[in-house]
C-alpha cells in the first residue's frame, strides 16, 4: 500500500545522494529525460547544472519548467519527484548554467501532493 512522505521527510530525502533523473518538454517528441547530479538543502532550491548549449538546458529554457525524480534502490523503496519553473538560473564557468527550483508540486511514493 503506498504511502506518502511528509514534509520533512520529502526534504530530507530530496537532499540525500542520488542520480536525478530530469524531465523537461521537448517539442514536438515526448519529454527530454536524462541522468543528472543535483544537490539540494531541506526547505531550499534544487540545483542542477548544464553545459548551457547542451539539449537539456536548450528546453529548460524554452518550457520554462522541469521535473526531477530521485528514488532509493533498495528496500523500503521510495521516492520523490518534484516540478516547478527556474527561481534562478546562474552563469558558471565559461559553458555552464545552474538552474535552481523551488518545487511547487511534490510527488512521493506515487501519490500526488501538492505544496503546502
Amino acid at each position: 500500500m503506498p504511502t506518502t512522505m511528509t514534509r520533512s521527510e520529502r526534504e530530507e530525502f530530496l537532499a540525500g545522494v542520488h542520480v536525478g533523473i530530469l524531465s523537461v518538454n521537448q517539442p514536438p517528441h515526448g519529454p527530454l529525460t536524462v541522468p543528472v547530479w543535483y544537490s539540494s538543502v531541506p526547505g531550499g532550491p534544487v540545483s542542477v547544472m548544464s553545459p548551457a548549449q547542451s539539449q537539456k538546458a536548450l528546453c529548460i529554457n524554452e518550457s520554462g519548467r522541469f521535473s526531477l525524480c530521485v528514488q532509493s534502490e533498495a528496500p523500503p523503496y521510495k521516492h520523490v519527484s518534484v516540478e516547478g519553473p527556474p527561481a534562478a538560473t546562474v552563469a558558471q564557468s565559461e559553458g555552464e548554467v545552474t538552474y535552481r527550483m523551488m518545487p511547487e508540486v511534490w510527488r512521493t511514493a506515487g501519490i500526488l501532493k501538492a505544496m503546502t
